[in-house]
């Protein structure tokens, strides 16, 4: 009877080692699962990094080139305008000499008053 009883012992303690084989085999299949997933993560996270900062550098430059451009058109509209009034400034000179020469040539061939 001994035997009989300790077959069905044996067979549930090679039926538990074999559970507790299984069990470990998933835990290390689920640890490498999670070291490999967490290492696709890391490198996703770096080339996201640097794709985030060419973008970034891509945009700034791009922003830079503007700010230039609109600097440029601002410098050039304004030395535009400042040789229009250059040239207004010069004509107007020339109108207020002419009328100074005729008003102190008027202003001399009239007698004084006596």
């Amino acid at each position: 009877m001994m035997s009989n009883q300790s077959s069905p012992l044996e067979a549930i303690s090679a039926s538990e080692a074999q559970l507790r084989r299984r069990v470990e085999e998933a835990q290390r299949q689920a640890e490498a699962e999670i070291t490999a997933a967490r290492s696709r993560a890391q490198a996703a996270l770096a080339q996201a990094t640097v794709q985030a900062k060419a973008e970034a550098d891509r945009l700034y430059q791009e922003g830079l080139a503007q700010a230039r451009r609109q600097a440029e058109a601002i410098v050039t509209a304004a030395r535009a305008e400042a040789a229009a009034l250059r040239r207004q400034a010069q004509s107007g000179q020339a109108a207020a000499v002419e009328r100074l020469i005729t008003l102190v040539l008027t202003t001399n061939s009239t007698p004084p008053a006596a």
